[in-house]
């Protein structure tokens, strides 16, 4: 079933038949002083309190690896993001809030609404936490490296290290996401 949902996902989002177009309706946009982005409500509490089953998930998983590839790698251009070793509870956020309408990514949209349930939301974040994050990601090989490097590590260490960790770990209780070995692109 996962299969033809796909393919038919794929072939009306290449043929341009799938629109960004709104997605649900928004109670508080990301705009709406109102708003806190780690609110506790909806779709997202509801999958955050379930067990994810990683058999199921790697199945729902299927229509994600299209983009994000079956490992979960993302891509080194920067257009998908690696997935694979981020937490559960950062992916069961963004994948609510992009069905909910809180965030705003017009390219995910039509996939993340195949997701069928807050279970389903929990089997494919288990299963993507578990991907294992390819080491030779996340390198910068341009000019200067070196001081590059250095430059990047001051920043990361002042701007960076507070919320996601002295390693990029990020903090799963907190929603703060992996950024060890994300592609330099997509970090840019």
């Amino acid at each position: 079933m996962k299969k033809v949902i796909l393919a038919t996902a794929l072939a009306m989002f290449a043929a341009g038949a799938v629109q960004a177009g709104p997605p649900a309706p928004k109670t508080q946009g990301i705009e709406s002083k109102d708003y806190k982005w780690n609110a506790q409500e909806g779709e997202k509490i509801e999958a955050l309190k379930l067990k994810g089953d990683r058999k199921r998930g790697e199945e729902a998983y299927e229509v994600c690896g299209a983009c994000h590839l079956p490992s979960g790698a993302g891509r080194p251009d920067g257009t998908f993001p690696q997935l694979a070793g981020q937490h559960t509870t950062v992916l069961i956020k963004q994948m609510a809030d992009i069905r909910a309408g809180l965030r705003d990514n017009p390219t995910m949209y039509p996939f993340a609404a195949t997701l069928t349930d807050p279970q389903e939301l929990a089997d494919v974040a288990a299963y993507i936490e578990q991907l294992c994050i390819p080491p030779e990601h996340g390198k910068y090989e341009g000019k200067d490296a070196d001081k590059q490097l250095a430059t990047g590590k001051d920043l990361y260490e002042k701007e960076c290290k507070e919320c996601h960790g002295a390693n990029g770990e990020g903090v799963k209780d907190k929603f703060y996401p992996v950024i060890a070995g994300q592609h330099y692109k997509y970090l840019l």
